[in-house]
C-alpha cells in the first residue's frame, strides 16, 4: 500500500481503529505494519465508508465479485472468511 511509504504512513491515529480495504495484501500484512484491526472488503464498500464515514456492519460485508466466482482450496476459503470477520 503506498500510504505505507510515506513519512510517517497514513494510518488511523486511534489504536481502536478498524481499515477497510480491498487489498487482500494489505488486509494480510497491514495489521502487523500498523497495529491495528483490518476487515477485508469489495471496492464499493470501500468506496462508501470513505464517503459516509461508517464502516458496514459485518454482515454486510461480502466478498468482491472477482472473488465469489473463483473457486478455492478449503484453506484459502478459510483464509478468506477469517478476513471477512475481524
Amino acid at each position: 500500500c503506498w500510504c505505507m511509504l510515506l513519512a510517517p504512513p497514513v494510518i488511523p491515529p486511534h489504536p481502536e481503529a478498524t481499515i477497510l480495504t480491498n487489498s487482500g495484501k494489505y488486509a494480510h500484512y497491514g495489521p502487523g505494519l500498523t497495529q491495528r484491526k483490518f476487515r477485508f472488503g469489495s471496492m464499493q464498500e470501500c468506496v462508501v465508508t470513505a464517503t459516509t464515514g461508517t464502516l458496514p456492519k459485518r454482515s454486510d460485508l461480502t466478498l468482491p465479485a472477482w472473488l465469489q466466482t473463483r473457486h478455492f482450496t478449503t484453506r484459502a476459503r478459510n483464509v478468506i472468511r477469517s478476513m471477512l470477520r475481524r
